[in-house]
């Protein structure tokens, strides 16, 4: 929040992990592995808190200054409607305090069109006089008014029906049993429209690196890539995870290190990336790091008691008796 505090480097997006990642960094491990109802968490249970985080202090007061506009109004002509208008907006302020009402879509209409009606029912509501246009005129402006929506209309309907079709060959892809050569080519006939969907470069990603691709270094070093785009706009696990697994076969161990640390801090309770971290710290002759870690791993109480966490805890006890590490 206060790395951009005028205008946000966070405009247009309603989701950030990584105050997240950043709070149990900073939190002693004790109470950081101490804590188990913590999942991939995209929003702050605060709308208002979030709106500043998304568009900064100048968009705040933009809409802090339309809100005082807004509960101004008055009308003498349907005063009931617009007490009306005004006491939806406060139950949905209200709730805002707990909760995000204004990334449902339907609670956001409803929240623009009661702004809307209050203002157009204001007894100081000025209406666009066109006294010095004639008829004629008046008509050509709304002809070519029309004309100009209808061509941005057209524009915009034509490339989002691409984008549509798209996602939906995307998710047939996902879900059908297609070869892995038939699998390839439509990836790639879908880059060119999906190229700035950062979970589609996500999904891409992990194809070429889970198809058998992933053995050459060209196509390692293009799944970093399509990786590292995709995580400036959308963050999740299987992101970062494979993110640092692709680091680490691609030998940079200080890269996939920070992948699988920020991971760590994201979602304390796992076992996986901790794992994978204790063996790159050996790797790279962390000794002190590795230990402290895969005691860790032995020690922490798993969330879900299951047959993965035990086969994690022994490879960890493995490990440090082959490092000499148990002391």
């Amino acid at each position: 929040m206060t790395s951009d505090f005028l205008n946000s480097s966070q405009f247009s997006r309603f989701y950030n992990p990584q105050w997240q990642a950043e709070y149990f960094r900073s939190e002693a491990y004790q109470i950081k592995y101490s804590v188990k109802n913590v999942g991939e968490s995209y929003n702050i249970f605060n709308e208002h808190l979030q709106f500043m985080l998304s568009f900064g202090i100048i968009g705040t007061v933009a809409m802090v200054a339309l809100l005082i506009l807004f509960f101004r109004t008055q009308s003498h002509r349907f005063p009931l409607l617009l007490f009306l208008a005004k006491s939806v907006v406060i139950g949905i302020l209200i709730s805002g305090i707990t909760s995000y009402p204004l990334h449902v879509n339907t609670i956001a209409f409803l929240f623009v069109t009661c702004l809307s009606f209050a203002f157009r029912i204001n007894n100081k509501f000025i209406s666009i006089q066109f006294k010095k246009w004639n008829s004629k005129q008046l008509n050509y402006l709304i002809l070519s008014a029309g004309i100009f929506l209808l061509f941005i209309t057209i524009s915009v309907s034509i490339g989002s029906w691409r984008k549509v079709k798209s996602v939906s060959d995307w998710h047939q892809l996902k879900s059908g049993y297609i070869p892995i050569s038939a699998q390839k080519i439509v990836y790639l006939r879908l880059y060119a429209d999906l190229k700035d969907d950062s979970k589609f470069l996500t999904d891409y990603a992990m194809f070429i690196l889970d198809s058998g691709n992933g053995t050459k270094a060209t196509d390692v070093e293009k799944a970093i890539n399509y990786l590292e785009v995709s995580r400036q706009d959308f963050i999740s696990k299987d992101q970062i995870e494979t993110l640092g697994y692709a680091y680490w076969v691609n030998n940079n161990h200080k890269s996939a290190a920070s992948c699988f640390e920020w991971l760590d801090n994201f979602l304390p309770y796992l076992f996986e990336p901790k794992l994978a971290l204790m063996k790159i710290y050996l790797e790279t002759n962390n000794v002190s790091k590795a230990k402290e870690l895969g005691h860790i791993i032995i020690e922490m109480p798993p969330k879900i008691p299951s047959s993965e966490v035990y086969e994690i805890k022994e490879h960890a006890k493995k490990l440090l008796v082959k490092y000499n590490l148990t002391n």
